[in-house]
């Protein structure tokens, strides 16, 4: 017999668990009046005291209740933030999981030390905009010397952006990107680039082997990545070990580097490795007056239904030397 036509069961012969009865008195309501109303709810607030003490709350003890509420979705949301940032920090490594613009350390050389002021401006700048800068899919762009801080001021910007904002952050060394890239060829190629062209940040740690340009399947690869995060406008931070600009164009191609210092907080960290320094470093201290212009977008369109930015070409004063 189908459900639709099913004998009523006998109340004598339930099989509900005992504890779990139906009660069998429940008023209901009446089109004459509201009294089976009335009874309903004086039989629920018998049943339940917790929603009768909220159906007698004054109106002081309801704005508690609310402020109880919005403070253990704060203590939850900060609670969450702070173990996803201590996921990213374990797997950056203990040099950065105290990451901030403050921790850099400027170095004594007065030129030096001026030309590192102008970026940390530039980035606190960017930090202090994220949603704006996220929401315009803004790239960061660091290239210079191993060890002149690239990866100290990014991981800055990621604590940032999940302990203030509660971004998403997928991190990547490049040479394990290359090394799944290689495992994936084949068939596993189309899910390895959804996964990293679709993420909301992708920060990507130096993408280049340790000498030489990109292999022409790991530069298919990563071309991929960065041009579909451009054109979906998806923010991608990126350090690059290399010593100039034209470096990195002969290494990972002028295509990938194209896309991604158009639109973007591009700088040169143009000073010897801190790990090799003489130069007695000093703690940053906060923002000097600057007039830098960063390599932003400079007007938005709106063209059948999809936003779109006009993009300022790369080294259009923009970059930071």
């Amino acid at each position: 017999m189908d459900g639709t036509n099913a004998t009523p069961q006998d109340p004598a012969k339930s099989t509900t668990p005992r504890g779990h009865e139906t009660p069998t008195k429940i008023p209901s309501a009446r089109s004459d009046g509201d009294g089976g109303h009335v009874d309903f709810l004086r039989l629920v607030r018998r049943r339940c005291p917790t929603l009768s003490r909220a159906w007698d709350a004054s109106d002081e003890e309801r704005a508690a209740w609310a402020r109880e509420a919005a403070e253990q979705e704060r203590r939850d949301t900060d609670t969450s933030r702070q173990a996803a940032w201590g996921r990213l920090a374990r797997a950056l490594g203990p040099d950065y999981a105290d990451a901030t613009i403050g921790a850099f350390q400027v170095y004594a050389d007065p030129a030096v030390a001026t030309r590192q002021r102008r970026i940390l401006e530039a980035l606190s700048r960017y930090m202090d905009g994220l949603p704006d800068a996220l929401k315009a899919g803004e790239n960061v762009l660091l290239y210079g010397p191993s060890g002149t801080g690239k990866d100290l001021l990014l991981s800055a910007l990621a604590k940032a952006a999940i302990l203030q904002h509660g971004r998403h952050i997928t991190w990547q060394r490049g040479s394990r990107f290359f090394l799944e890239a290689r495992a994936a060829m084949g068939s596993g190629e189309a899910d390895l680039l959804d996964r990293y062209a679709r993420v909301g940040i992708l920060y990507l740690s130096d993408p280049l082997p340790p000498i030489g340009p990109l292999t022409a399947h790991q530069a298919a690869m990563l071309y991929e990545v960065v041009d579909e995060r451009y054109r979906q406008r998806r923010p991608s931070w990126v350090s690059l070990n290399v010593a100039s600009r034209g470096e990195a164009e002969n290494r990972l191609g002028v295509q990938i580097i194209d896309r991604l210092a158009a639109g973007a907080l591009t700088a040169h960290f143009d000073w010897p490795s801190y790990r090799r320094s003489a130069g007695s470093p000093i703690p940053y201290q906060g923002a000097t007056p600057s007039a830098l212009e960063e390599n932003r977008p400079s007007a938005r369109t709106v063209a059948s239904g999809v936003a779109k930015t006009t993009r300022k070409p790369p080294n259009s004063g923009g970059e930071i030397e």
